[in-house]
């Protein structure tokens, strides 16, 4: 995984990307990542054969401040030619913690 492979990001988050889910023993263990597909459709067709797909992929950074890490995963998703199509925080204030939730797209040649 190219967010896990990134030698800034690991300097502050380690080994801490994680797919689809944050295992329970890392979830106060800030800075973290995770990354799950959202979507993958067909979105281009040729006499009626799907020709392109539209991939959707959500990086979501947890910390107390996310922002110093944000530059960086916009970076490697960008070199992968995907484009960031949505970015909202969300605030747990129980944990006082942020959750960047930041999607990304791209079209891929079928």
């Amino acid at each position: 995984m190219a967010l896990q492979n990134d030698s800034e990001l690991r300097k502050s988050v380690g080994s801490k990307v994680f797919r689809y889910v944050v295992p329970v023993a890392f979830e106060e263990d800030w800075p973290f990542i995770r990354v799950a597909s959202i979507n993958n459709i067909d979105t281009q067709y040729a006499d009626d054969k799907a020709t392109d797909s539209t991939i959707t992929i959500q990086v979501d950074v947890w910390d107390k401040d996310p922002d110093p890490l944000l530059p960086h995963v916009d970076r490697v998703m960008k070199s992968m030619n995907f484009k960031r199509v949505s970015a909202y925080p969300e605030f747990n204030d129980k944990k006082n913690e942020v959750r960047m939730i930041m999607r990304y797209e791209t079209l891929t040649k079928l």
